[in-house]
């Protein structure tokens, strides 16, 4: 299903907004770009096809701060992106790499310490249910179903 050119900018509108950035460009100021580009009729998300990248990945869509790109080239520069690195480095200390409490668990004695607490609370608070031999009890519940 091939879909005009006013459909084309408007989903490009939407999804900026959706992603949280600003699109500041008139149908007209689109349209010129791709035109000037030359790249209107290869328009795509495919990696041999071209689309309107901002510079560094920042700002606004705005006439200045466009340009029109191959998605291959595009998805070099997002890989390389500090937000991008960013997230690598927090998921990689996240991991365990360099991250000294993962994969510890709670001791015995922070256990019992937190059982006393809930009983304390007579035996309930928020839910959780302390039973007489110190064990604890969450309800079920259908967000932690995946």
């Amino acid at each position: 299903m091939k879909i005009t050119l006013r459909q084309a900018f408007n989903n490009h509108s939407k999804d900026a907004r959706a992603r949280g950035i600003e699109f500041l460009l008139t149908f007209d100021e689109w349209l010129k770009i791709w035109t000037d580009s030359g790249k209107l009729a290869q328009r795509g998300r495919r990696s041999d096809q071209f689309c309107m990248a901002r510079y560094g990945d920042k700002g606004a869509y705005v006439v200045g701060n466009v340009r029109i790109i191959s998605g291959l080239e595009n998805h070099r520069e997002r890989q390389f992106s500090p937000s991008v690195k960013q997230r690598a480095d927090h998921s990689k200390r996240m991991s365990g790499s360099g991250n000294s409490m993962f994969g510890k668990t709670h001791s015995q004695e922070a256990r019992e310490s937190e059982n006393d607490r809930l009983k304390a609370n007579k035996g309930t608070s928020g839910g959780i249910k302390v039973s007489s031999k110190g064990g604890v009890s969450v309800p079920w519940s259908p967000r932690c179903q995946r």
